[in-house]
């Protein structure tokens, strides 16, 4: 995958992790009592949007005229499509909660729509992929410092 597809995969990741921010946002304001697990999962869906926001914006702005491309085999693209999968999944799950606890305030307040088990999953995927995002920034980042150095020191 080249830099600028990869920075509109990114993008549109970046688009889908605010768009279900907001939907763990609205579940925790209309229930008195959110259960802790809505709120560290808010907390972790938050720090993914930051750290997809740092990426997008280097990747628009650095990779386009650094020499490393990300491959289709690389471990971004492959991060980039197992979260898009895992974060559209929590969207449909919460979406479907709350279009049916519509109005129904007592449903809300006795269900969390998220299995214990499926809600640790889900928290710690969304800490390896911000992880191996933070991580390819990290390397993206070295290779733009060094390619600088090259042509400084040519």
């Amino acid at each position: 995958m080249e830099p600028l597809s990869i920075a509109a995969s990114v993008a549109g990741l970046l688009s889908l992790a605010l768009e279900v921010s907001k939907t763990l946002d609205t579940y925790i304001k209309s229930v008195k009592n959110a259960p802790t697990e809505s709120l560290r999962l808010a907390q972790e869906v938050s720090t993914l949007a930051s750290t997809l926001g740092s990426l997008g914006r280097f990747l628009q702005t650095q990779a386009p005229s650094s020499p490393q491309h990300f491959g289709q085999t690389s471990a971004l693209v492959a991060a980039a499509s197992s979260c898009h999968n895992t974060l559209r999944t929590l969207q449909a799950t919460l979406g479907k909660f709350l279009d049916k606890a519509e109005g129904k305030k007592w449903y809300k307040r006795l269900a969390w729509p998220i299995k214990r088990d499926e809600h640790v999953r889900t928290v710690d995927a969304v800490r390896r992929f911000m992880q191996i995002f933070q991580f390819s920034l990290s390397i993206e980042g070295w290779y733009v410092v060094l390619g600088t150095q090259d042509r400084i020191g040519s």
